[in-house]
């Protein structure tokens, strides 16, 4: 988040959209195919650009730009979770949740947050 805030500023163009689409669906594929190693590496570099993109874009693209962060979060969530990594689950949960727009009810469930595994600490 900080490489966000502190790094240079780099607004979004729309021309770089289909670039992100392509890109949050790889990081999804990476996930369900249990390649953790490229994974970590490809999210690095995406989820700063995403997260810039979302709050840079013309109000036309944001929708979309965060519905691709929640996308994206909700993959590296599951993917903590098939690491046994509950506290960095929770975390990444946590932010796709925020990035979907949706509160959390009672149940854990949220708007755009159904098609990933909920985190269990055990």
């Amino acid at each position: 988040m900080l490489d966000v805030v502190l790094g240079p500023r780099e607004d979004f163009r729309p021309s770089t959209l289909a670039d992100l689409r392509s890109a949050a669906e790889r990081i999804w594929d990476l996930t369900h195919t249990d390649q953790f190693a490229e994974l970590s590496a490809s999210l690095g570099p995406l989820i700063p650009r995403l997260e810039r993109a979302a709050r840079t874009a013309q109000e036309e693209y944001r929708a979309e730009l965060h519905s691709l962060l929640a996308r994206t979060y909700r993959a590296l969530a599951a993917a903590s979770v098939r690491q046994n990594e509950a506290d960095a689950a929770w975390v990444a949960a946590d932010r796709a949740i925020r990035e979907a727009g949706g509160p959390v009810t009672r149940s854990g469930s949220s708007p755009g947050f159904t098609d990933s595994p909920t985190p269990s600490s055990g």
